[in-house]
C-alpha cells in the first residue's frame, strides 16, 4: 500500500466524514431553565409553613392509643367494685349488668378491631409517616437553601459553561475516533512492512518459477501433447477399418499383368 492511497484511504474518506457527522451536531443548552422562580418561591413557602413547630409527640401518642378513650376492661371493673359498694336492690344489679355490657362490648367489638389487618396497616402507616416527616421537617430549611443554592450553581454552568463543554468534549470525542482510524493504517502500513514485505523475495521466486514452468516448458508441450492427441483419434478408426477390410484380401501366386506379358511372348 503506498503512501498516497494510504492518505486516500484515511484522511479523506474517513476523517472527512467523521469530521462532517460531528460538525453537524448543534448543542445549545442556554434555554434550558431548571426550576422557575415560581417553583423557587413555593419551596421558600413551605419552610415558612411552621412544619418544624409541629408537635409531632403528641401525634404518636394519640396514633398509639386504643380504639376507645379509656380502657373498658378497667372501666367494667371499676364499676363492680362501685356496685359492690352499694346495698343490694336496683341500682347495684343495673351497675353489675353495664359492667358486663361493657366487657361483652370489648370482647366483641374493640378486641376484633384492634385485631384488624386494615386497623393495624392504618395505623403502622401513619406512625411511619409521622416519623418520617419529623427527621425530615427537622433540617428543612436547610435543604431547601441548598436545595436552591445547587440549582443555581446547575443553571449558571448550563447558561454560560455548558455549550462550550459539549463542544469541547465533542471535539475531543471526534480526535479519538480519528486517532483509532489512524491507528489502524498506522497498525496496516506495519503489518505490510514488516510482516508482508518480508516474503516479497521468497513470492518472486514462485512467480519466477510459475512463470518459467507454466508459460514456456508446460504450454510448449501443450502443442506436442495436442499433436499426439489428434494422431491417435484419427488413428484408431484407420485401424479398425484395416481390420474389417482384412478379410476381403486374398493372396495371389502372380500378377495378372505378368501372366498377360508372358502369354504375348508366346
Amino acid at each position: 500500500m503506498s503512501e498516497s492511497y494510504t492518505e486516500l484511504l484515511f484522511f479523506l474518506q474517513y476523517s472527512k466524514d467523521v469530521s462532517r457527522k460531528f460538525e453537524g451536531m448543534k448543542v445549545d443548552l442556554r434555554g434550558i431553565i431548571l426550576l422557575e422562580s415560581e417553583g423557587k418561591q413555593n419551596l421558600i413557602s413551605f419552610t415558612e409553613t411552621g412544619i418544624n413547630e409541629i408537635d409531632f409527640a403528641a401525634y404518636l401518642e394519640e396514633v398509639n392509643k386504643g380504639v376507645t378513650r379509656i380502657n373498658l376492661v378497667d372501666f367494667a371493673s371499676q364499676l363492680d367494685a362501685q356496685a359492690d359498694q352499694l346495698p343490694k336492690g336496683t341500682l347495684q344489679t343495673s351497675l353489675k349488668g353495664h359492667a358486663n355490657t361493657i366487657r361483652q362490648i370489648h370482647i366483641q367489638q374493640v378486641i376484633p378491631l384492634e385485631q384488624s389487618m386494615k386497623y393495624v396497616k392504618a395505623r403502622s402507616t401513619l406512625n411511619q409517616s409521622i416519623r418520617f416527616l419529623e427527621r425530615t421537617s427537622s433540617d428543612l430549611t436547610v435543604r431547601v437553601r441548598d436545595v436552591l443554592a445547587a440549582i443555581d450553581a446547575t443553571q449558571f454552568l448550563i447558561s454560560h459553561n455548558a455549550t462550550f463543554v459539549v463542544n469541547q468534549e465533542t471535539e475531543k470525542y471526534k480526535q479519538t475516533i480519528i486517532g483509532y482510524f489512524k491507528q489502524y493504517i498506522d497498525w496496516i502500513r506495519t503489518s505490510l512492512a514488516l510482516d508482508v514485505a518480508t516474503c516479497k523475495p521468497l513470492s518472486n521466486i514462485v512467480d519466477t518459477a510459475e512463470i518459467l514452468g507454466c508459460s514456456f516448458l508446460l504450454d510448449s508441450m501443450n502443442t506436442f501433447w495436442f499433436g499426439l492427441g489428434c494422431s491417435t483419434l484419427f488413428l484408431l478408426p484407420s485401424i479398425i477399418l484395416s481390420v474389417k477390410l482384412a478379410k476381403f484380401y486374398r493372396r495371389m501366386d502372380t500378377e495378372d499383368v505378368y501372366d498377360d506379358d508372358i502369354g504375348n511372348w508366346n
